[in-house]
């Protein structure tokens, strides 16, 4: 009897499973639409509300923060600040460095007064602390930002000598490289690197 039980439950959590993939696939392919139809055209409140109502829908779907902090981007792209705040806010994660990096620069977005007080509070916290090498990008990033070119690319030389990067890692760091080379602004590199 319990191994009926067990079986039973145990196909009905993966037709659940199946089902919530499919949905989640078909979501998806709709968002996409609608966000491909308003980058043509995007000043239409018709394609704007559409790319958020599947966005919303895929966050509802979803069990990760992924489909939120692409809300969060979306939102700050259409000037909705104080909502890609409030959406911040909601995240799983809440005390991680790249998070609050994160949170400091959608603040920025929305209210250009103040960059170097927000950045700098995450930047105090973090200094010294150990990080991923994911999160190492980031600080790499900031220290661009505070420290200068030099101090950054002698962090990112380092990290290539010193770490066993994985190719996609590696990427990042490169890109990184060749926007500080280039001389970009510090926190014009910061938005990229964050997609805002």
């Amino acid at each position: 009897m319990t191994k009926i039980f067990f079986l039973i439950s145990f196909l009905l959590l993966a037709t659940n499973c199946n089902k919530q993939n499919e949905d989640l696939s078909k979501v998806q392919d709709k968002y996409i639409m609608s966000y491909q139809s308003w980058n043509l055209q995007t000043d239409s409140q018709i394609k704007r509300d559409s790319v958020l109502f599947y966005i919303d829908e895929l966050i509802n779907i979803s069990e990760d923060d992924f489909y939120k902090i692409e809300k969060i981007k979306f939102l700050c792209r259409i000037d909705k600040h104080n909502d890609a705040l409030l959406v911040i806010k909601t995240l799983k994660e809440q005390d991680s460095f790249a998070i609050e990096l994160f949170r400091s620069l959608v603040e920025i977005k929305g209210y250009s007064n103040g960059a170097d007080f927000g950045l700098k509070n995450v930047y105090d916290k973090y200094e010294g602390k150990k990080l991923t090498i994911e999160e190492n990008f980031y600080k790499i990033a900031l220290d661009y930002y505070f420290k200068g070119r030099n101090y950054a690319l002698n962090e990112i030389n380092t990290i290539i000598e010193r770490d066993e990067l994985s190719l996609s890692n590696k990427q990042l760091y490169e890109l990184l490289k060749q926007k500080i080379q280039e001389e970009e602004d510090g926190l014009e590199v910061l938005f990229c690197i964050y997609n805002l």
